[in-house]
């Protein structure tokens, strides 16, 4: 159990967070698919779905930057989610070489969405609308299992 985690649940189409605020914290699906996408010209461009045992929201927490995307309830979903504080109680907690190594994989990623962004705003890729990514498959690499209190398979 993680100080100060709690259980949220969210109904088809509930908005979870809004790009460009400040984060408050990490969320890891429970049950459910979540939507993470960034809206473009006033259209809404799908990044990729999380699902169960799926962690979303992690970025702003590590380069304390505002959220680079929103993230939207596709279904009836549950989360854990885990407060800012004891996010970075756990993040101070690791040699300083892989918070680094995390640090820079955040921050090449913030630049690729940048760059996807500058490209769907200049009009320069197509339509991606039947292509889909799923951010988590269930599996438990990251022991998010664990986390959620449950047992491994």
């Amino acid at each position: 159990m993680i100080n100060g985690q709690e259980e949220r649940s969210f109904a088809k189409g509930d908005l979870i967070f809004n790009e460009s605020t400040r984060p408050d914290g990490v969320y890891i699906v429970r049950d459910g698919l979540v939507e993470i996408f960034q809206t473009v010209r006033g259209q809404e461009v799908a990044l990729g779905r999380v699902g169960p045992r799926g962690m979303f929201g992690e970025m702003g927490l590590i380069d304390h930057q505002p959220r680079s995307a929103s993230a939207r309830a596709l279904g009836p979903t549950t989360v854990l989610f885990i407060p800012t504080e004891a996010f970075e109680e756990h993040m101070e907690q690791l040699p300083p070489w892989v918070a680094l190594l995390i640090k820079n994989m955040v921050r090449r990623l913030r630049e690729t969405n940048r760059l996807l962004r500058q490209a769907l705003e200049q009009g320069g890729l197509p339509d991606a609308s039947g292509h889909e990514m799923i951010f988590s498959s269930g599996d438990d690499d990251h022991h998010a299992g664990d986390i959620l209190g449950q047992s491994e398979k």
